[in-house]
């Protein structure tokens, strides 16, 4: 209508419709709850993580160091006597390997420490090395030449082999983590939930806990790898909760792989996440966070796209001066972003 204002009209089109509103809903959604989950004890390696947490519908757990203690409950030995000596070997072994059973050796046996040497672990199986010249192994039956012995529920067995002679087994009894038992009740209120463990017998207090749900035994490292691919392929979005070395496949293939530990030793670049140990019983109120920030990154986009539509409207008809523009413009950046902080924190009380 008026060629005189063309340009004015042109730079108030350009000026309203930068994006920027629409690229800030989501790193400031998601990083403002990254930074709430942190503080939580849940540590995740990047925003990807939030949104592929948001749409899981399966939680797989393993079980010793992760769903158990890692402080024995009770540690007994069987077999012949062990001297204070072979003590002090077993224990300077059991400190190289990161898997719980081995952690809890290294702390009940008394003994001095000393350096050992050739030690190479073999993820589901065992240890083994050279100790003051003497070789070792801890581990499986099968790994250190022994046989397998029955296994009261809730048990677990480190059987040793020193100087290529089968001395025995430890019994190892652990026990739930706080608060685990009602935080799977909690989950399986909303999603489906299973048990993946190595061990032959699963504790009864965590037989309740898992009743009617998927309970598998034995597994393998690789058995627990194809049992997340198996869900996968039923079109399921897995999360794996695990302790590390032994579950490191299961993790990588799972579509979130959270590493619950109690020391640096234990942390694999395997997973998207490093959960304190102590933070466990929180991961319901983990997961409904993540799903609750997706809402509001897509309730955020909306507003952009509102504010972005409405100023685009007026520039084009030539009722929005360029001042005016470049007023709404950074106006609306900051509306959304105050509108993402203020909702993700009032999501974090709500869901505590």
């Amino acid at each position: 209508k008026d060629s005189a204002q063309v340009w004015p009209v042109v730079t108030a089109v350009l000026i309203v419709a930068c994006p920027c509103a629409l690229a800030l809903s989501m790193p400031f959604a998601y990083g403002h709850t990254i930074r709430l989950l942190g503080k939580r004890g849940l540590f995740l390696r990047d925003a990807e993580v939030v949104e592929r947490m948001a749409r899981i519908d399966t939680v797989v757990f393993d079980k010793t160091g992760t769903l158990t203690a890692r402080d024995a409950h009770e540690m007994e030995w069987h077999g012949a006597a062990l001297t204070e000596r072979n003590k002090a070997l077993v224990r300077s072994l059991a400190r190289n390997s990161t898997h719980p059973l081995s952690a809890v050796l290294a702390q009940e046996l008394k003994g001095s420490l000393n350096d050992a040497s050739d030690v190479e672990e073999v993820a589901g199986q065992g240890i083994m090395g050279t100790v003051n010249g003497v070789i070792l192994r801890i581990g499986s039956a099968p790994f250190c030449g022994g046989d397998e012995q029955p296994r009261k529920n809730g048990e677990a067995h480190v059987q040793v082999t020193i100087s290529g002679l089968h001395r025995g087994h430890f019994t190892i009894r652990k026990r739930a983590r706080r608060g685990i038992v009602a935080a799977v009740a909690r989950l399986r209120g909303t999603l489906r939930v299973a048990l993946l463990t190595g061990d032959a017998q699963v504790d009864t207090e965590l037989q309740e806990a898992f009743s009617n749900a998927t309970v598998r035994t034995g597994c393998s490292p690789v058995d627990k790898s194809q049992a997340i691919l198996a869900e996968q392929g039923e079109g399921h979005r897995v999360l794996m909760v695990g302790d590390g070395l032994n579950d490191a496949g299961a993790l990588a293939q799972s579509d979130v792989g959270i590493t619950v530990t109690e020391t640096s030793a234990a942390l694999t670049p395997a997973s998207d996440a490093i959960m304190d140990a102590g933070s466990l019983e929180q991961l319901p109120h983990f997961l409904r966070m993540a799903r609750r920030a997706r809402r509001i990154v897509v309730a955020s986009l909306f507003i952009s796209l509102c504010y972005n539509i409405t100023g685009v409207s007026f520039a084009v008809s030539g009722q929005l001066t360029p001042l005016i523009a470049a007023i709404l413009m950074p106006l609306s950046s900051v509306t959304v972003v105050g509108f993402v902080t203020l909702a993700v924190s009032w999501t974090a009380r709500r869901t505590s």
